[in-house]
């Protein structure tokens, strides 16, 4: 994954694990197995931040520090 990527994702009903939302196709193409298959993207987020406690549940510490380094800007739906 890019440093410094900014990604729009709106409301945030994009599948966190299926869904191109990154632009670089589907995370989930990336993991052998996918924990929390059904978390959207919107339920890592809180108060216009990822919410690390959350992202930890879905990605590995190492994963989270090396790979996830994604801003984001939410629009309203």
């Amino acid at each position: 994954m890019e440093e410094n990527l900014q990604v729009l994702i709106r409301d945030g009903s994009s599948s966190f694990w299926y869904d191109n939302w990154f632009g670089s196709g589907p995370l989930a193409s990336q993991k052998v197995q996918v924990p929390l298959p059904n978390v959207r993207v919107r339920d890592l987020l809180q108060d216009n931040d990822w919410n690390l406690g959350q992202v930890e549940l879905v990605l590995t510490h190492e994963e989270k520090n090396a790979e996830f380094t994604v801003s984001y800007v939410a629009l309203p739906g």
